[in-house]
């Protein structure tokens, strides 16, 4: 093969690789921004979820929560979305909640991306989308499309020590940072005031 064929064949190459990395960092860098979450007519008021757990201040576990509050007395509820940062029916439900409910009575709390370091991390192997987008009446929507598993710089945090009875599978163990494992605040007998206490099983 000559010199020249060689070189042409060499910047064909290095052109299709380019091309290929254009198409992909656009997706990547969106899967860094945060999700844009609108405050509804319900919503009252925003806090971190270390307001009661101290300890995640300044982590990728701190994540938001939607005070929703009618003024009225009543009975308080909880909504918790984003368990798993890939299965996007719950944080989906919880953004839908936050932007459009008034409650009539008593107080709700919404939590869009309970296991928020999930919602950062992305499974590549596994053809996962780095975001989900859609055109509604207000516009383009996009929402990150995250893993069961924590971004890395919190893996190993919390150590697995116990199995996980999921739905339609054997004893497994949970994968390190989801909900599902032993967290913290699961294996704290006493919670901080105000915040619900969550029973050791």
């Amino acid at each position: 093969m000559s010199t020249g064929r060689n070189t042409a064949v060499s910047l064909a190459v290095l052109a299709l690789a380019l091309g290929a990395v254009a198409a992909v960092v656009p997706g990547y860098l969106a899967a860094e921004q945060a999700d844009v979450i609108r405050r509804g007519p319900g919503v009252a008021a925003v806090h971190k979820l270390s307001r009661w757990f101290p300890a995640l201040a300044g982590t990728n576990g701190d994540t938001d929560v939607y005070v929703m509050d009618s003024g009225k007395a009543g009975a308080t509820g909880l909504v918790l979305g984003g368990t798993h940062g890939n299965e996007p029916a719950g944080y989906m439900t919880a953004i839908v909640i936050v932007e459009n409910a008034v409650p009539a009575s008593g107080r709700l709390l919404v939590v869009p991306h309970a296991n928020r370091s999930s919602m950062t991390h992305t499974d590549y192997q596994e053809a996962s989308p780095r975001v989900i987008e859609f055109q509604g009446t207000s516009g383009r929507r996009a929402f990150r499309y995250g893993s069961r598993r924590p971004t890395p710089p919190t893996s190993g945090r919390i150590p697995i020590s116990t199995c996980t009875l999921h739905q339609g599978s054997s004893c497994r163990a949970p994968r390190r940072g989801t909900s599902t494992a032993p967290t913290p605040a699961a294996r704290t007998a006493r919670s901080p005031s105000g915040w619900p206490t969550r029973s050791r099983r």
